[in-house]
């Protein structure tokens, strides 16, 4: 299975894969290098799946509430309802 195709939590236990490894065997400097650099393009990979993750929260949230000021509670609140006065 290719990189682009792994999940987040794939990504995470390859991740904690080459820590272990770095840490328990005794790598080359060549091979250390290798690791380090997959290491890194993975986690690249999971901060980007975060930030697409968070603007899809954050836009399906703006959807939900409206596109309005999402800090302005009085708007949404049962005391601004006519109904309760």
């Amino acid at each position: 299975m290719s990189e682009s195709t792994l999940s987040y939590q794939q990504m995470f236990e390859q991740v904690e894969q080459i820590i272990l490894r770095m840490q328990n065997q005794n790598l080359d400097l060549d091979e250390m290098i290798q690791e380090v650099r997959r290491g890194h393009g993975l986690i690249q990979k999971m901060r980007q799946r975060l930030r697409e993750s968070e603007s899809t929260i954050v836009e399906m949230k703006n959807e939900l509430l409206g596109e309005g000021d999402l800090d302005a509670p009085e708007e949404h609140s049962s005391a601004a309802s006519p109904a309760y006065e």
